[in-house]
């Protein structure tokens, strides 16, 4: 998330230390495994790093589906919510 003190080299992320940690983990992941492999994998040790951390996250939470201001019942899972601040799709690692 961006503060909004202004364009340029004056935005600064409100949390930028969480974070700095979350991508740190999901780069150790990367460098570790490579790519290639199913998202399950990556998942999987993206929550270990996380873990290893001391973030804390949650998993598979179901996020609602609004469309047309109607909540519809197919609600998505996202990989991992970590810190509880927003979604870490795991699929980029």
């Amino acid at each position: 998330m961006i503060s909004n003190s202004g364009f340029g080299t004056g935005k600064k992320l409100i949390h930028e230390e969480l974070t700095r940690q979350i991508i740190g983990a999901a780069m150790e992941v990367h460098k570790e495994l490579g790519p290639g492999l199913m998202e399950s994998v990556y998942e999987e040790c993206l929550c270990y790093e996380l873990n290893l951390r001391k973030l804390a996250f949650k998993r598979q939470l179901p996020v609602p589906v609004i469309y047309k201001g109607v909540k519809l019942d197919c609600g998505f899972l996202p990989g991992s919510v970590g810190g509880q601040l927003g979604y870490i799709g795991t699929e980029v690692c």
